[in-house]
């Protein structure tokens, strides 16, 4: 008898990497504790989670997305970027503008090509809910940031010094991520101003640690230095993976733009879940 094979796709965006998987190709139940096994960098395929194109009753596709450790998001800025690739490349959606449902609502999606070849693609995040500054307490010591909701949570803090690279995330990102003052524990993004129009960033991410890109948190950290007058309306935030454009609207809206691609698409034997599949 043969095996059962699941199809997905590799992508990433600026190296901030996913598994995705299609309802209308598989059934995925809860891909929580999928996510751990395929995840893995060793034994599984390797990403930074998983997320799941599934059918909406108003939209051409919905976004589920679940962190490498199984924990759910509300929002992933560089995995709805893939979606929206991923759902006008297999026509779920027809035109090159077009909403993604996700948790919190819709996400207005915009393809942008060279010619016929997908270049880049906008993300509008909506309007940021955003906090004063704030002292919290980390290790016995105060630590300044902001608190950016774009339906999920960042803190933003503002690097002063020269060499962002110094700075100890492995350390401060984990007790920063489990604060009290996050019920719902949240990302960390470190950001250094460079000048009014380009920020430097490292992110640690709830349930991933540091990644090499994170497209919510290069927009929460546009939101948060804007709000403090350090930027302008549009932004340029570099990553270890790459650099994301970010735009303030008329409106207040907030738009990402940045690549969305393919590393390799394959099929796994679905014995490689099936412990997970058993015991969710």
């Amino acid at each position: 008898m043969e095996r059962a094979r699941v199809p997905f796709v590799k992508m990433h965006g600026l190296g901030n990497d996913y598994v995705y998987l299609d309802e209308r190709e598989v059934e995925v139940p809860d891909p929580g504790p999928w996510s751990v096994i395929l995840s893995d960098r060793h034994r599984g395929i390797g990403s930074d989670g998983v997320i799941v194109l599934r059918r909406d009753p108003a939209c051409p596709v919905r976004m589920e997305m679940v962190n490498s450790d199984g924990s759910a998001s509300a929002m992933c800025g560089n995995g709805i970027r893939c979606v929206a690739r991923l759902a006008r490349e297999r026509g779920y959606a027809t035109e090159d503008m077009f909403e993604i449902a996700v948790d919190q609502g819709r996400c207005a999606a915009r393809i942008l090509r060279d010619g016929e070849t997908i270049s880049a693609v906008s993300i509008d995040l909506g309007v940021p809910k955003i906090d004063a500054l704030e002292l919290i307490e980390v290790g016995g010591e105060p630590f300044g940031g902001i608190a950016i909701d774009l339906g999920n949570p960042h803190f933003v803090h503002r690097f002063e010094g020269s060499d962002l690279s110094a700075f100890p995330l492995g350390e401060i990102g984990p007790l920063v991520e489990h604060h009290g003052r996050f019920p719902h524990r949240t990302n960390l993004g470190i950001a250094h101003v460079l000048d009014r129009g380009r920020i430097d960033l490292r992110v640690w991410e709830r349930g991933a640690g540091e990644t090499q890109a994170c497209g919510s948190g290069a927009t929460a950290a546009a939101c948060a230095m804007r709000s403090v007058g350090a930027v302008g309306d549009q932004v340029e935030v570099r990553v270890l993976g790459g650099e994301l454009q970010i735009t303030f609207d008329d409106a207040g809206h907030v738009w990402m733009t940045g690549a969305a691609e393919e590393s390799f698409r394959g099929a796994f034997d679905r014995s490689l879940v099936e412990p997970a599949t058993r015991t969710a």
